[in-house]
This record gives C-alpha cells, structure tokens and sequence, in this order.
C-alpha cells in the first residue's frame, strides 16, 4: 500500500465516522445533522473571500460547489480520487 491509498483509506473512515455518528445522533434523538457540515463551516467563512474575487465564472462556481459539499462526501470523494490516483500510478 502506498501513502496514497493509505491516506484515502483514512478519509474513508472519517466519512464513515460522520455517516455513523449522524445516524447515532438520530436515533437518539440530539438532531445534530451533520450532513450540512461543510468546510466552510469548519475553517471559517473569512477564508474563503478569494473565492468570490476570481475572474472567470466558472471557476467560481466550480470552487463554491466544492467547499459548499457536505463534510461527508467530500472525504468520501477524496479518498476515492487518492485511491483512483494510486491505482492509475500501479498500471
């Protein structure tokens, strides 16, 4: 195993995590939903003011989808891209 795919492994377990800790959370009855956790959340809005100063529109728009992503399915797609990227690398 490479780092690569070690390190999508990884993210692949936090996504887990989170699905899991959201349907706990459920199930008891707290209402914490996680699934609009999102990296902007996380760091902070004032971070992501660049991202409204770029000059071409689509890639505004490709970079607000991306942070705007839930917290789960952006370490779910990550890692699939890391492991993906590791096994292109093997062929």
């Amino acid at each position: 195993m490479s780092k690569y795919t070690i390190f999508g492994m990884i993210l692949w377990l936090g996504g887990f995590v989170l699905v899991i800790s959201q349907g706990m959370s459920i199930k008891t009855g707290t209402e914490e939903i996680w699934m609009t956790l999102n990296i902007v959340d996380i760091i902070g809005k004032h971070y992501f003011h660049w991202i409204d100063n770029m000059s071409w529109l689509l890639l505004r728009q490709i970079a607000n989808y991306l942070v705007s992503l839930p917290l789960c399915v952006s370490l779910f797609v990550s890692g699939l891209f890391l492991v993906v990227i590791d096994g292109s690398n093997r062929a």
